[in-house]
């Protein structure tokens, strides 16, 4: 996987689980950093398999399409911020509305935004079996979809930009996405 510089991803398999550590540094405040991962508008722009990023009755709900299959988390976010750094968790909650079984999975996040000189990111996901496919193709070189977000919120931040200069589509989204649009026009 080749990353910008100062970027590092880790990965373990334990028991068909799958935990990954990202660090980073960026050359942006970190307020901008923060609202490109948590607002759904501005995580759009750079995370290319999500497809919905919503609040619900105090759960965070997502929704990612990753080569044909959909994958549903429902979790609680926790923001704790002081003058050193900000720390954003997501632990897996029950869903606040009926979800499909089949689709829904597991996963825990901690975000850390620090900023000494330059903007630091750790974070670490760990996600359940069933989701941890979504990066299993990535991991074995078959993907660059992970390495591409990556790429995408590193220009995202440094650039002050709203908008990627190369932006490159995932076909299915943009279908699934282009079909619900149509679906809700024609009710």
């Amino acid at each position: 996987m080749k990353l910008p510089e100062n970027f590092e991803v880790l990965y373990r398999v334990i028991d068909r689980e799958l935990d990954l550590k990202i660090q980073c540094e960026f050359e942006c405040e970190p307020k901008r950093l923060l609202d490109l991962l948590l607002i759904s508008s501005e995580r759009k722009k750079w995370e290319w398999n999500l497809f919905l990023l919503e609040e619900v009755k105090g759960a965070t709900h997502f929704i990612y399409y990753v080569d044909r299959i959909r994958y549903e988390f429902f979790v609680e976010k926790n923001i704790m911020k002081d003058s050193a750094c900000t720390l954003v968790s997501f632990e897996p909650c029950e869903p606040t509305f009926k979800a499909d079984p089949a689709n829904l999975c597991c996963i825990s996040s901690t975000i850390k935004v620090t900023q000494p000189d330059r903007t630091k990111l750790d974070w670490n996901i760990h996600l359940c079996r069933m989701s941890s496919k979504m990066y299993t193709s990535e991991l074995i070189g078959l993907s660059s979809c992970l390495q591409e977000s990556l790429i995408s919120l590193k220009e995202l931040t440094e650039s002050g930009s709203s908008t990627l200069r190369n932006s490159v589509c995932n076909p299915l989204l943009a279908g699934v996405q282009s079909k619900l649009h149509f679906r809700r026009k024609s009710r």
